[in-house]
């Protein structure tokens, strides 16, 4: 599914871009806790699905991580990451992508977006987890212009 279509349908839905919010309507756990390698984590198991944040994010990185999480559930649910790295050659970087595009889009609007005056280089390094000096290569990459 198109996600500017499917963050418009959410938005109209639930009138909200708190993706905290969104996941308690679809009823989806989200706990903040020590997460060992990861920012975040979705698991479905037997039809309840929950989402991990690791506990150490700024609020809007979780918020961010969150969303990303929050896109994975929605685009590709039946997906296995792990599964994937570990014995397959097939390469996730397509399915982060669709995520973080996800997460920008439900927090921030539809691309273009991120205009100067909406967040700083730092405070979206810090949602993507690279080096501030990444962030114009990596929202370019993603289809996302500022």
């Amino acid at each position: 599914m198109d996600i500017e279509r499917l963050v418009g349908c959410l938005l109209a839905e639930h009138r909200t871009r708190d993706p905290l919010e969104i996941c308690s309507n679809l009823d989806i756990a989200v706990f903040r806790r020590q997460l060992l390698g990861f920012r975040g984590l979705m698991q479905t198991v037997d039809g309840v699905t929950v989402i991990q944040i690791a506990e150490e994010l700024t609020e809007r990185a979780a918020a961010f991580v969150c969303a990303h999480e929050l896109g994975h559930f929605l685009l590709h649910s039946g997906l296995n990451r792990v599964f994937l790295d570990s014995h397959t050659l097939f390469a996730p970087s397509k399915f982060e992508n669709r995520a973080d595009k996800f997460a920008f889009t439900l927090l921030y609007g539809a691309p273009p977006l991120l205009r100067e005056d909406t967040l700083y280089d730092w405070q979206i390094a810090d949602c993507l987890n690279i080096d501030a000096k990444d962030v114009g290569g990596r929202l370019i990459e993603l289809d996302i212009f500022y």
